[in-house]
């Protein structure tokens, strides 16, 4: 090692310890600094190391100050759903959490062996403990980048034009710097396991597409039916990427005649993609309830004359859907840009280079050889899915749009590069741009709160998903003092508190709050920003978010108090 190398590492490893533990205490500038720092001396030298330190670094950014409970509002669900597991066996005889699929629990199942073989708990308390629930979506995304890394190690090193890529470390920076990669992965829920596993396939499939054999099409196959156990909507895409693969293997086959052995044959991947879809079906309709589950549910848009948004919002909790009739927030532009108007302009970059690979490919006719012709079709697909996801509001365009991330992303500073040798100019210093800008933008989509820079802008209707101890106590004291008969009404927050500490679901329909009065034979949860913000999901109006300063009867909070915690109100 050189002077150099011990001098970028030193630093580098400075810089993550600063980073770690400022995470930790939330020192804003600190946080800040450290991670600058992280990024400016991975794009100045280019290390494959130093990104892996700040990939590291930014897997922590979310949930690292809730070391000790759970982050994200989603994990509660799937800590209920463990305990239940680990409790009643599988599969349970009933779930009376809406939200909850136990019809693909491999996840659950990950955490209740990490907790039998190393004693770490699964559910959350008003004492901090290392968690299962904690550490296992951490190690997910952790693999989901090294898998990512590898497949684009594989693809430079066996490249046609290997010698004028940019380096494995430039190509990876739009992979790295996607943010909502931690803010939705990092919490334990199915998709935090899906996207690891998916990212997984992703090198298999390019494996296989690039040279055949027994040996991956067994780990394909084991990968597929590990994603159908895991989470719908990911081997749904993952199904949706092998058939671009057939289709590309089909038009290669057609294109060439002198195809080198051992290439993959359109009767192979056919075979793979039909044996995908019966697993997906037959785990759907047969083994498990979940075909029925969704069945139903399409049965019940028809039959309503297509509210679709309102069930799926009810059942999911992911529309985006706002109901004019209440007196909702109102966001600015900058939150608007980190919700949505950077999350395109991201992708569109991304899909810029992708195309610029591709025609510069086509024009040297090796295109219908590359992962990139896959690379094109498959981003089509996805980024339309993404569209459908913002018109419908189901789903949320962040977690489709990382699917394309993670599938094609890494070909964007590729693309920038060739088109810059071929119009004879240095492909240095266009990729170098090119991979700054997307790290700026990156770095824009973080939230001020999530590096310690004040409170969420509740005003606009951002909010935390990392819960502080008491209120986890204010769940206890429902388990313990609250009866069954006796409803519980709260925001999407207070919801899934309770369903991790108490194993009950919180009503979230926004009357009580908007009529001022708590229901007979009912409580009233308030966290302390529910003087700003109430928001949820309801049958009778979608989702919401009520901006508090907008109410003309104002909540009776100090009648009949029942509980307080200094964080936290139960009224009658």
């Amino acid at each position: 090692m050189d002077a150099a190398q011990k001098r970028d590492f030193t630093v580098t490893a400075v810089l993550f310890s600063v980073a770690i533990i400022s995470i930790r205490s939330q020192v804003s500038s600190v946080t800040v600094g450290a991670i600058l720092g992280l990024v400016f001396v991975s794009l100045w030298t280019g290390r494959t190391a130093i990104l892996a330190v700040l990939a590291a670094t930014l897997v922590f950014l979310y949930p690292g100050s809730q070391a000790g409970w759970i982050y994200r509002r989603g994990s509660h669900v799937g800590v209920h759903v463990t305990q239940q597991i680990l409790v009643s066996g599988w599969p349970l005889p009933a779930l009376d959490i809406a939200r909850g699929f136990p019809e693909t629990p491999l996840v659950h199942f990950h955490a209740i062996a990490v907790h039998l073989v190393t004693g770490l708990r699964v559910k959350p308390s008003t004492q901090p403990h290392i968690l299962a629930t904690w550490l296992l979506p951490l190690w997910y995304v952790s693999v989901t980048l090294l898998a990512c890394g590898i497949t684009v190690r594989q693809y430079k090193q066996t490249h046609a034009l290997s010698t004028a890529l940019p380096r494995v470390s430039y190509l990876l920076i739009p992979v790295v710097l996607w943010i909502p990669l931690y803010n939705t992965k990092t919490g334990f829920t199915r998709q935090s396991m899906g996207i690891a596993l998916f990212a997984i396939a992703v090198y298999v499939l390019f494996r296989l597409y690039k040279r055949a054999s027994y040996r991956f099409v067994g780990l394909s196959l084991f990968l597929l039916f590990s994603l159908i156990s895991a989470h719908h909507l990911t081997s749904f895409i993952l199904n949706v990427l092998v058939a671009v693969v057939v289709a590309g293997v089909i038009l290669q086959r057609r294109s060439r005649v002198d195809l080198p052995g051992r290439q993959l044959t359109g009767s192979t991947v056919l075979v793979l993609y039909l044996t995908t879809v019966l697993l997906f079906l037959a785990w759907q309709f047969v083994f498990t309830e979940g075909g029925s589950l969704f069945t139903r549910l399409l049965a019940t848009v028809v039959i309503s004359g297509g509210k679709l948004g309102k069930i799926v919002t009810f059942i999911l909790g992911e529309s985006v859907q706002q109901q004019s009739a209440l007196p909702l927030i109102k966001r600015g532009l900058f939150i608007r840009f980190q919700s949505f108007f950077g999350l395109w302009i991201y992708q569109g970059l991304l899909a810029f280079g992708c195309l610029a690979l591709a025609v510069v490919l086509y024009r040297r006719r090796i295109l219908t050889d590359d992962w990139a012709s896959i690379s094109v079709l498959s981003g089509v697909i996805i980024g339309t899915g993404a569209a459908l996801s913002w018109v419908t509001g189901i789903g949320g365009i962040n977690r489709i749009m990382t699917f394309f991330v993670l599938v094609s992303g890494w070909l964007a500073p590729a693309g920038v590069s060739l088109v810059a040798k071929r119009m004879g100019e240095s492909s240095v210093t266009p990729t170098r741009i090119f991979v700054f800008v997307m790290a700026v933008l990156g770095l824009c989509l973080v939230p001020p709160y999530v590096v310690g820079f004040g409170e969420p802008r509740y005003e606009q209707g951002e909010t935390d998903q990392r819960f502080p101890a008491q209120y986890f106590a204010s769940g206890e004291f429902v388990a313990n003092h609250v009866t069954e008969s006796t409803g519980v009404i709260g925001d999407e927050n207070a919801e899934h508190v309770l369903i991790s500490t108490a194993g009950r679901q919180a009503g979230n329909s926004p009357y009580p709050i908007v009529n001022g009065t708590v229901p007979p034979n009912s409580v009233l949860l308030l966290f302390d920003y529910n003087d700003q913000l109430f928001f949820g999901s309801h049958f009778s109006t979608g989702r919401y978010a009520i901006s508090m300063d907008e109410m003309v009867r104002p909540i009776q909070t100090n009648q009949s108090q029942v509980y307080t915690n200094g964080r936290v109100d139960i009224n009658r």
